[in-house]
C-alpha cells in the first residue's frame, strides 16, 4: 500500500472512532414558569432508560439530581418554586449503551438571556440597516427590534440573525432610535441595551458663497467620523476626517467635481468592523423652479394616532418647506416640515391625529419655495374601518369610501389577520363586507386597501394606495349553562362553560330560589354556586339563575334559566 493511501486509511479509522461511542444529550431550549423545556434526541446505540436532570444555584456547582425522567416522549419537566432565584441545569442521557461516552447537555440557567449589543443603525439607501453582536447566552433564540417613538416603544420585528433592514421608515425625514432585546424559545427577554439612532444629515448653504454647512446627530458609539460625497461618476469620494464627537462642519474647500450628494460615515471601532452611514443629502440647486405638481401616492394608518403620507412632485422644482394639512369633524390642524437641501421626487411624513379608529381625515400638502410661492395638492381622505360582531358567526366590516379627485378608483382589498396569518377575504368596489366566523375563539383583525391610479403631468402612470386602520374583533362569547348539578357528584359547581372568553369584558351571575330570594352572586367567571346560601345547604330542587355578560364592543348579553340541584 502506498504511503498516501496508508495515511488516509489511518485518518479514516481515527475519525471513525471519534464519531462512534457517544450518547448525545437532549437540547435544553429554555426555562420558564418554573418549567424546563427541552428537545429529546435519538441515540440508536441502545434502549432509553432516563434523562437525569441536575441543578445547582452556582454555575460551578456542586450539582444535585432534581429528577429522573423515564418517559422518553416528555419535552418538559416542572421545577416548582424555582423562579425566585437563579438556578443552573444540565441533563445527562442514560441509555443502555455500555462503555460508550455519555455527553451532558449544555448548562443553562433560568434567568433571562443576556442583552445583545446593538452596534450600528445605518442608512442603506432608503432603508435603515441595524446590526448587532450576539447575546452571550446560549439560550438566546432570536432578537426583537423596537422603535422608540414619542408615544413609547413600537414593535418592529423578530429576527433570527444579527441584522435587520427596516424598510418602513424614511431616514431622510428624521432620525430613528432603536432598542434591542434577546429572546429565548420560552419568550424570556433580556434587558434593553443602549439605544442607537440613525444619523440624519442636514445641509445649509448660501447660494452666493462657496461653503456648505453640515449638521447631524452623531452615532452614539462612534470612534471617528468622515465626510463623504457621491460624484457624478457613481464613485464615493472621501472629503474630510472628522472628530468623533462633532455634529457640525463647514466645508469651505469644495472639490471641483460634480457632487450628487453628501453623507456622514461613522466608524464604530478602530478596526472598521462596524460602520454607520447617514442619509445622502443632495446639493442645493441655485435655480428656483416653481412647484407645479404634488401627487399623493400613499396614505397609511400606522396606528390609532398616526397617519403616514407619501407623495411625489416635480423633482426639478424648488422646495423650501411643506405643510401637511389635515382635518376631521373634531380636528383641524397642520404639521409643517422645513426642507434643508433638495429631496428626491418622493417623500413621506407622519402626522399625529386624534383617533383613526373613530374618524377619517382629509389631507393635503402645501409647498412653499424660497420665493414664497405656494402650491397645494389635491385633497385625499384616509379610510377608517370598523368591525362589529353581529352574532356568534358573523363580523360586519364597513369603511368610508375612497375620495381623491386626482386618481381613478379601482378596487378595495380587504385583509383578515388571524393567528399571524394575513389573508385577502374580499376584493371589489363595495365598502362593506360580512365575514363568516369559522372558529369561535381568538381575535380577528381587519384592514382594507383602496387601490387607484393617476396620470402625472409627464404622462406617466402612478399608483395610489390608502391603507385603513386595523380594527380587531374577538367575536361573540359562547356561554352555555348546565341544566343540573350535584355538589357531591361529578359536576360539583354550577357555572357556565365559556367559549371565546377573550370577548368578555364583564360578567355577573346570580342564583335565586323559586321565591325570588337571592342565594348567590359572583362576578368571577372561574367561580360558581356550590348549592349553599351562606353556610346553609339548599335542598334539592329547581333554582333560577340570571347571567349578564358584557361583550367586547359594548353589547350586553342577558341569559336567564333554571338549574336542577340534585342531592
Amino acid at each position: 500500500m502506498k504511503r498516501k493511501e496508508t495515511l488516509i486509511l489511518f485518518l479514516y479509522i481515527i475519525l471513525g472512532f471519534a464519531m462512534q461511542g457517544q450518547v448525545l444529550p437532549p437540547d435544553i431550549n429554555c426555562i420558564a414558569n418554573d418549567t424546563i423545556f427541552y428537545t429529546p434526541v435519538s441515540n440508536p446505540c441502545g434502549a432509553f432508560l432516563s434523562y437525569d436532570i441536575f441543578t445547582s444555584d452556582n454555575l460551578s456547582g456542586p450539582y444535585s439530581q432534581l429528577t429522573s425522567v423515564t418517559d422518553e416522549t416528555l419535552t418538559s419537566v416542572p421545577h416548582p418554586n424555582s423562579s425566585n432565584q437563579i438556578i443552573y441545569y444540565y441533563i445527562v442521557p442514560i441509555y443502555d449503551c455500555p462503555s460508550e461516552e455519555v455527553i451532558n447537555s449544555d448548562t443553562v440557567s433560568n434567568r433571562p438571556p443576556e442583552d445583545a449589543i446593538l452596534q450600528t443603525v445605518s442608512v442603506d439607501g432608503t432603508d435603515i440597516l441595524l446590526t448587532w453582536s450576539p447575546s452571550p447566552s446560549p439560550e438566546a433564540d432570536f432578537y426583537t427590534v423596537f422603535l422608540i417613538t414619542d408615544s413609547g416603544l413600537e414593535f418592529v420585528a423578530d429576527v433570527n440573525g444579527l441584522s435587520y433592514l427596516d424598510a418602513l421608515r424614511d431616514p431622510t425625514q428624521k432620525s430613528f432610535s432603536y432598542l434591542l432585546v434577546a429572546t429565548d424559545k420560552c419568550g424570556n427577554q433580556s434587558i434593553f441595551g443602549e439605544a442607537k439612532s440613525s444619523i440624519l444629515l442636514d445641509i445649509d448653504s448660501a447660494p452666493c458663497t462657496e461653503s456648505i454647512n453640515f449638521s447631524w446627530n452623531r452615532h452614539i458609539n462612534a470612534t471617528s467620523q468622515e465626510l463623504w460625497a457621491n460624484s457624478s461618476g457613481g464613485t464615493e469620494v472621501k472629503l474630510n476626517d472628522l472628530p468623533a464627537d462633532t455634529e457640525n462642519f463647514v466645508l469651505n474647500d469644495i472639490p471641483n467635481i460634480v457632487l450628487n450628494g453628501f453623507f456622514i460615515k461613522s466608524i464604530i471601532d478602530n478596526n472598521n468592523i462596524f460602520e454607520a452611514r447617514s442619509n445622502v443629502t443632495q446639493p442645493i440647486n441655485d435655480i428656483s423652479i416653481a412647484m407645479d405638481e404634488i401627487f399623493i401616492t400613499d396614505v397609511n394608518t400606522i396606528d390609532e394616532n398616526t397617519l403616514q403620507l407619501e407623495w411625489c412632485w416635480n423633482e426639478n422644482a424648488d422646495l423650501n418647506k411643506y405643510v401637511v394639512n389635515y382635518n376631521s369633524p373634531t380636528l383641524n390642524d397642520s404639521e409643517e416640515q422645513p426642507i434643508i437641501g433638495n429631496l428626491t421626487a418622493t417623500s413621506s411624513e407622519q402626522v399625529n391625529v386624534n383617533n383613526t379608529n373613530t374618524e377619517s381625515y382629509n389631507l393635503n400638502i402645501m409647498s412653499t419655495d424660497e420665493c414664497d410661492r405656494t402650491f397645494t395638492s389635491g385633497e385625499i381622505t384616509s379610510i377608517q374601518l370598523s368591525s362589529v360582531p353581529e352574532d356568534e358567526f358573523t363580523n360586519k366590516i364597513t369603511w368610508n369610501e375612497f375620495n381623491y379627485a386626482d386618481a381613478a378608483f379601482e378596487k378595495y382589498i380587504l385583509h383578515e389577520v388571524k393567528s399571524g396569518n394575513n389573508e385577502v377575504i374580499y376584493e371589489g368596489v363595495n365598502n362593506f363586507f360580512s365575514v363568516k366566523i369559522s372558529e369561535q375563539t381568538g381575535e380577528s383583525c381587519y384592514y382594507v386597501e383602496a387601490i387607484a391610479s393617476g396620470i402625472l403631468e409627464d404622462g406617466s402612470a402612478k399608483n395610489v394606495k390608502i391603507i385603513s386602520n386595523t380594527s380587531c374583533s374577538k367575536g361573540f362569547p359562547i356561554v352555555r349553562f348546565p341544566n343540573a348539578f350535584n355538589p357531591y357528584g361529578v359536576n360539583k359547581i354550577f357555572k357556565p362553560l365559556i367559549g371565546n372568553i377573550d370577548a368578555i369584558t364583564g360578567y355577573e351571575m346570580s342564583v335565586f330560589s323559586r321565591y325570588g330570594e337571592l342565594l348567590y352572586i359572583t362576578k368571577n367567571l372561574s367561580q360558581g354556586w356550590s348549592g349553599k346560601s351562606g353556610l346553609r345547604e339548599m335542598p334539592q330542587g329547581v333554582y333560577v339563575y340570571l347571567a349578564k355578560v358584557d361583550v367586547l364592543g359594548g353589547e350586553r348579553i342577558v341569559i336567564r334559566g333554571s338549574v336542577l340541584l340534585v342531592r
